[in-house]
């Protein structure tokens, strides 16, 4: 994960925070001390008026990983899978949007060849955007 996002995290949970301190007396009995009854006991307060707004935070954080962080940290993974599995003579499509075939793999760094022409560049790894297998790249020129 960049730290930009662990940013765009932390920026989230603070403004849940706030709101959830802003909005402690909605959630609050009308009184805070205990009153007596008739039969001369004491009532404290309900659990929720005490606990609430802790649990609603808890409960919009996690709202907040299962529909933003979880499903971003999956693609994240799948892509970087992909990435690793790239091979010589696959085609592939840049994350600017060029296309080719990979003609040789130094690790970090891959070689692709951008068409009949045999221009061949030098792209970081992590720059590429898909892959598929260059059988139906052939296939769908014919």
């Amino acid at each position: 994960m960049k730290r930009t996002n662990y940013g765009k995290l932390l920026a989230v949970i603070a403004v849940m925070l706030v709101l959830c301190f802003c909005f402690t007396g909605c959630f609050a009995p009308a009184t805070t001390t205990t009153t007596a009854a008739e039969d001369g006991t004491t009532q404290s307060p309900s659990f929720f008026a005490r606990y609430g707004t802790i649990i609603i935070m808890v409960a919009i954080i996690v709202i907040f990983y299962f529909l933003f962080y979880r499903p971003e940290s999956k693609k994240k993974k799948e892509l970087a899978k992909q990435r690793d599995q790239i091979t010589v003579g696959d085609e592939i499509v840049t994350i600017g949007g060029m296309t080719g075939t990979i003609v040789e793999d130094e690790g970090e760094f891959v070689v692709f060849e951008t068409g009949d022409d045999r221009v061949r560049i030098r792209i970081a790894r992590w720059g590429i955007s898909t892959k598929s297998n260059k059988g139906s790249g052939e296939s769908a020129k014919k």
